[in-house]
């Protein structure tokens, strides 16, 4: 339902209520789609921006940019119209759960994956409403299972989180303003599991999808859903177009327990965006002489050679990618067991792994 434009378009229409007794009220509408480029009629939506509440937006507005909102903002930010119509971004924007896809699901999944033979889900929540509000929430379900360990100084102590506070709001921001809306049969997921955290969006880029080699400092952006983006921006959110990827693996580095293997991953299916953020404290916690089975079976078909993720997928009969990193290529990784060939470039489409003897 969400477009690039304001209110209701030549594309999007509102409706309160289907009204079986005047159908030519909305089929006009219907045919004008029909003649033209088509469109969508949201039916249970009323649109005047009196029948809803802002004071999440008031609120964060105030607290951020010291500003007070005036009545004027909501047409200068895009959230209605000067006939006083919701907008689009109003829709996103208002404290009521309006539209379904406005909402996020969070689960702190027991383990690597998720299915566990004691138990699947430790915690699990729902939220929806304004944009905001699912920013805070998810922040805060992240922070409830953010272990922060930390390393004594004879004067002070240095704080070792397993996730980058700041590269959590920016992935989560990232999530929310370039969300394909008009895909109502997915959510923005926030997934903690024992060694990572994995964000994912409906949505591939606008532009196309991710590389999967890429200069994150070189990516350029075309928004999705621009006056949202824009709040986000006014809200102290978000910088320059392009730089929210830089950011998140900039934040990471900055902690004082990074190492490389903890560099944050983007994933671009073409369906779907993930941000993966590795736990960095999860091999503290872990034997480092500590090879399961499945590293065993790893280091077997790998043999003596150096061999890409794809051909030792085939060797073991894999076929899904993030579970064989997880599970496979990461602990190899981690315990020092195998090394890239490519060691300055992980991302690399010419990389290959090898045993260390």
């Amino acid at each position: 339902m969400i477009y690039d434009k304001i209110a209701e378009t030549d594309q999007c229409e509102f409706k309160q209520e289907l009204e079986t007794g005047k159908p030519k009220s909305w089929l006009k509408t219907v045919c004008a789609f029909a003649n033209g480029h088509g469109g969508v009629i949201v039916f249970g939506v009323r649109n005047d921006i009196e029948t809803y509440s802002f004071d999440i937006v008031k609120a964060t507005y105030y607290d951020r940019p010291h500003k007070p909102f005036e009545s004027e903002g909501f047409v200068s930010f895009g959230l209605a119209t000067r006939q006083g119509k919701l907008t689009n971004a109003g829709v996103l924007m208002a404290d009521q759960w309006i539209l379904r896809q406005n909402r996020i699901f969070c689960t702190r999944w027991n383990g690597q994956t998720k299915a566990s033979s004691i138990k699947d889900a430790l915690d699990d929540h729902e939220y929806e409403g304004c944009l905001l509000r699912l920013l805070n929430r998810g922040k805060d379900f992240v922070e409830t299972h953010n272990e922060i360990g930390w390393t004594k100084t004879p004067d002070s102590r240095i704080e070792e989180p397993s996730y980058a506070p700041r590269a959590v709001e920016e992935a989560m921001v990232n999530a929310l303003i370039h969300r394909d809306y008009l895909n109502g049969g997915a959510e923005v997921t926030i997934f903690v599991y024992d060694d990572r955290l994995e964000i994912t969006s409906p949505g591939s880029k606008v532009d196309g999808p991710l590389p999967p080699e890429v200069d994150v400092t070189k990516i350029t952006s075309q928004r999705r859903n621009p006056i949202i983006a824009d709040l986000f921006q006014r809200l102290g959110f978000m910088e320059r177009r392009g730089s929210g990827l830089r950011k998140i693996r900039e934040e990471t580095a900055r902690c004082a327990n990074y190492r490389e293997e903890f560099l944050p991953l983007f994933i671009d299916d073409g369906h779907t965006f993930t941000v993966i953020l590795k736990n960095m404290n999860y091999q503290s916690k872990s034997k480092p002489d500590q090879v399961t089975d499945q590293v065993k079976r790893m280091l077997d078909v790998l043999g003596c050679d150096s061999s890409s993720a794809l051909e030792i997928m085939e060797r073991l009969s894999l076929s899904h990618r993030p579970s064989f990193r997880t599970t496979y290529l990461v602990p190899a990784l981690n315990l020092g067991l195998i090394e890239r060939t490519i060691p300055d470039k992980p991302n690399s489409r010419l990389q290959k792994y090898r045993r260390i003897r």
